[in-house]
């Protein structure tokens, strides 16, 4: 469809689904992007994420908004949200639980 997609949720924003993870350093992170949309300018539409979790601030039948004119919309900022602070400390871990020398994992 031909739009601007955008949610109020933080969670369903963040979601593998629309979601792309970096790496910066050691961390691993997924950016998003923080908007200002004007009242009005958008139509709502319920989830159309399989398997999506809902939040309890979460409103599953007005999660997706759908704007049409990108004036509408206007990026406040970029949040960097940590899915993992260490990728070597996340991968000792996953080697001590597998019974591998943690020491070994670079």
């Amino acid at each position: 469809s031909n739009g601007i997609f955008v949610t109020p949720s933080i969670h369903y924003c963040s979601d593998p689904a629309y979601a792309v993870t970096f790496t910066y350093n050691d961390e691993c992170l997924i950016p998003v992007l923080e908007c200002s949309v004007k009242d009005g300018s958008f139509e709502s539409f319920k989830c159309t994420v399989p398997g999506y979790v809902a939040h309890p601030d979460d409103d599953m039948n007005t999660i997706e908004w759908r704007l049409t004119n990108p004036a509408d919309v206007v990026i406040i900022s970029i949040l960097f949200i940590p899915v993992i602070t260490s990728k070597t400390e996340a991968a000792q871990s996953r080697a001590k639980k597998l019974g591998i020398d943690p020491n070994s994992v670079k």
